[in-house]
């Protein structure tokens, strides 16, 4: 880590919380519609040689009043990524990354008070589809004259989110997100 350019403040945008933040902050959005405050906490707990958080925690509130909390760490050995939403009928929850994130996995429950609990796990043990998916999300847009399904406007909001977020750790406060007009 210490050598890649995520450990450069010359050429990161900041630390791990929004280099890897951001992808969360993003998924958020695309669950809950825009998000509308933070409160934030960074952490320097291991490379402490460097000047940039080795982690993050943060709490959101959307317009729609859902609530988000995001952690993303470096010090976190072994790797993880875990992906929950909860509602009011059920929950999903996304696992691994592939590699050496483990099987990709996706449990999904269903609140039923009527029958013993139970949820549907699908593994996803091929290749990563994604990429492939979005190229042709892409070319569709662009054969019908369209903006894709995500675009640059989500990039730019899971920033503001993230910048917003790391403005509300520097004043110790929870702060409005001030969104650019992007849904």
């Amino acid at each position: 880590y210490e050598k890649e350019w995520r450990a450069d403040p010359e050429q990161a945008a900041g630390g791990q919380f929004i280099e890897q933040g951001t992808h969360a902050m993003d998924l958020f959005r695309w669950f809950l519609g825009d998000l509308t405050e933070v409160s934030c906490m960074t952490s320097l707990h291991y490379f402490k040689e460097q000047t940039l958080d080795d982690g993050g925690m943060a709490l959101f509130r959307a317009a729609n009043g859902a609530t988000a909390s995001l952690h993303t760490t470096l010090i976190q050995w072994k790797n993880l990524f875990s992906f929950e939403v909860f509602g009011a009928d059920g929950y999903i929850e996304a696992e691994g990354l592939g590699g050496g994130y483990g099987t990709e996995t996706l449990s999904i429950g269903k609140r039923d008070f009527t029958a013993p609990f139970q949820d549907h796990v699908i593994q996803y043990r091929g290749g990563d589809r994604s990429w492939a998916a979005e190229w042709q999300e892409m070319a569709a847009a662009i054969r019908e004259n369209r903006a894709p399904v995500g675009d640059g406007i989500d990039g730019l909001e899971a920033m503001r989110v993230a910048l917003t977020a790391y403005e509300a750790e520097r004043k110790q406060q929870t702060l409005p997100i001030l969104s650019g007009g992007a849904g």
